[in-house]
């Protein structure tokens, strides 16, 4: 859009020039003089069309350093604003990866904590099944040695 405008404006400012020209030259050409007023009169004109194309260059050539200026400062300010996201975007990124690396420890703590914890249980069930069989073992051996007297008693008989 910026650059069908400028080229409207180029336009425009080459056809006033031209057309000022054309102007000019025709209206000098046609009117009824001496050669000597003619020639003053084309020099005239020409002096007047260069003055005016000398304006209108200077303007364009304002216009054209407003312009550029203009456009600097918005790529300026674009730059600023996009190293500014992307600057958020690194600090977010990292700020997440952080919050992963402290969830994962949490869970390898949990996790060990509950490792710990089973092996606890584990051990004291172990150590409760152990005496269950210690004592199953003395009423077997009991049982036996109550057994062999029986039989000793019975046999002796």
């Amino acid at each position: 859009m910026a650059d069908q405008n400028n080229m409207n404006g180029k336009d425009f400012v080459i056809g006033a020039i031209v057309g000022g020209i054309i102007g000019a030259s025709v209206a000098l050409l046609l009117a009824p003089k001496s050669g000597r007023e003619l020639r003053e009169d084309l020099s005239d004109g020409y002096q007047t069309a260069s003055k005016k194309t000398l304006e209108l260059a200077r303007q364009v050539s304002d216009y054209a350093e407003t312009f550029a200026e203009k456009m600097k400062d918005v790529a300026s300010q674009m730059k600023h604003e996009i190293q500014t996201f992307k600057e958020q975007a690194q600090q977010a990124a990292a700020d997440r990866a952080q919050n992963v690396h402290q969830v994962v420890d949490y869970v390898k703590d949990e996790a060990a904590a509950a490792t710990d914890k089973a092996k606890e249980q584990a051990n004291q069930i172990l150590e409760q099944v152990n005496a269950k069989v210690d004592e199953v073992r003395k009423e077997v051996e009991e049982v036996k040695k109550n057994v062999e007297q029986r039989v000793e008693r019975e046999t002796d008989k």
